[in-house]
């Protein structure tokens, strides 16, 4: 709101300053006007009582008695026609003494002569004030029978002037009403124009604390609509990169825990194959079939480094990292058993395979199947109690992984698949899982052309269900479609 006072009490100061000179000046000239039109016309009645006065004095009886000439005669002719020419408007001077003078003012015949050689008026002064009274004043030197007299002819226009500060009072008040009333409609103004600058400082701040989906109004045409729309613009870039960072960032992290994920469990099969070499004397084929397991475990983990790279969409290859061949779906099934088996036994728990027809063969990633069945069988085995038993079925329609656990409740199904999400928490994390199973899952099977369903009830166990959607594969295709 500091803004908008300021612009309210400048423009208001402004408004007041502007209207105030110009009724200074308008009243000033209006006065000027009247006093120079009073000038004109007094100065016209001043020349003709100036003439009156000499044709009077011609007429006297002086001029007949010339050898009779006076001072005192002269001063009372002098006296006689001025009062009945000019009354009390003025006063006479003889010899630069007052000789009448029945004003109510005092003239300084000395000075007022001074100045008026000084003025290019001729006769005319300028307005004189005396005693508080604004006096227009008209002064001139004439001879009579050869002596010199001054006449100072005046008229008072102090109404003028009284009339002039009133209407200034007058035009003040109204300046006073008319700026409130100013002041009313240019606050509201003040308040429409600045309001939408105010909504966008308040969606900066709301910016600056994280909240990027507010916006403010661009529905006008002025500046301030381009402001508005320059800053929607800048908002929804912010948005988008924001949500690109945490896009990637969110990415990163989901690659991290699936590799951890996807790594977890070959390593556990490798230790448990590396301790049976350590501990236990085997027979040469079953140490060659132990070793063999190992290094086929190493080769698929660095294989799936990889492909967990590109199914997180942060690693780029030229080459295409998802391979898919005819594979044999029996011996995928018995690999995943193998993979599973010393890890089932710590809780003697069965797992039976069926794969129905025998020969069924599909076209496959066979690293990234071998991933989503361990990971469909291992969380059966943290579902399980000890002695339970799991189901791996394959045939025409897909794969089928079912166990006799606890379940999933039935609000949670929906939601089973978001990566990190884990429907028992202290469960999962006791186990050692990071809630990426069944997202990884999801995301093996679109890459296959099928889709993943979860088939739950608390107490009866869970089915996961690999269900094909097309018999043959396409990679650039499926990578099109789904990712």
């Amino acid at each position: 709101m500091k803004l908008f006072r300021k612009i309210f009490l400048q423009a208001l100061l402004a408004v007041m300053i502007i209207s105030q000179a110009t009724l200074i000046y308008f009243l000033y000239e209006s006065q000027q006007q009247t006093v120079n039109d009073w000038r004109e016309n007094e100065e016209i009645v001043y020349r003709n009582k100036l003439r009156e006065m000499n044709t009077k004095l011609d007429s006297t009886g002086v001029i007949s008695h010339m050898g009779d000439t006076k001072t005192d005669v002269i001063r009372l002719e002098l006296i006689s026609v001025f009062r009945e020419v000019f009354g009390s408007s003025g006063a006479l001077f003889y010899k630069g003494e007052c000789l009448y003078n029945v004003s109510s003012y005092e003239f300084n015949y000395k000075e007022m002569w001074e100045n008026l050689h000084e003025k290019t008026e001729g006769d005319i002064f300028p307005v004189q004030k005396v005693e508080d009274k604004r006096l227009l004043v008209f002064m001139s030197s004439e001879l009579y029978i050869g002596n010199p007299y001054t006449i100072v002819y005046y008229n008072d226009i102090t109404e003028i002037y009284d009339r002039t500060a009133r209407l200034f009072v007058k035009g003040l008040m109204m300046t006073l009403v008319l700026l409130l009333l100013a002041g009313g409609i240019l606050y509201r103004s003040l308040a429409y124009t600045i309001r939408p600058l105010l909504l966008l400082k308040d969606a900066a701040a709301a910016i600056s604390e994280g909240n990027y989906q507010v916006r403010i109004d661009d529905s006008r045409k002025d500046e301030i609509g381009q402001l508005a729309k320059s800053f929607n613009h800048m908002a929804t870039t912010v948005q988008e990169n924001i949500e690109a960072l945490t896009n990637t960032n969110e990415t990163q992290r989901r690659m991290l825990g699936s590799l951890a994920h996807e790594l977890k469990t070959p390593m556990t099969a490798i230790m448990g194959y590396a301790d049976t070499l350590l501990t236990v004397r085997l027979s040469d084929r079953r140490r060659e079939q132990a070793l063999t397991y190992i290094g086929r475990e190493c080769r698929r983990l660095s294989r799936l480094s990889v492909k967990m790279l590109e199914l997180t969409e942060l690693y780029e290859e030229k080459e295409q990292v998802v391979d898919f061949e005819k594979c044999q779906v029996r011996d995928l099934l018995e690999n995943v058993r193998q993979l599973m088996k010393f890890k089932l036994s710590e809780k003697n728990i069965c797992l039976e395979t069926e794969c129905i027809p025998e020969d069924l063969s599909w076209e496959m990633d066979q690293d990234m199947m071998v991933s989503f069945l361990v990971n469909l069988v291992d969380n059966a085995y943290k579902a399980s109690e000890n002695g339970g038993k799991i189901f791996m079925k394959a045939d025409e329609q897909g794969i089928t992984v079912k166990d006799q656990g606890q379940g999933i409740p039935e609000e949670e199904l929906n939601r089973v698949t978001e990566a990190f999400y884990m429907v028992d928490k202290s469960r999962s994390r006791s186990f050692g899982g990071a809630g990426l199973g069944l997202a990884l899952c999801k995301e093996i099977a679109e890459l296959h052309g099928a889709r993943l369903i979860i088939k739950s009830r608390e107490g009866t166990g869970t089915s996961v269900i690999f269900q094909r959607l097309q018999n043959s594969y396409n990679l650039g295709d499926i990578r099109q479609n789904t990712l």
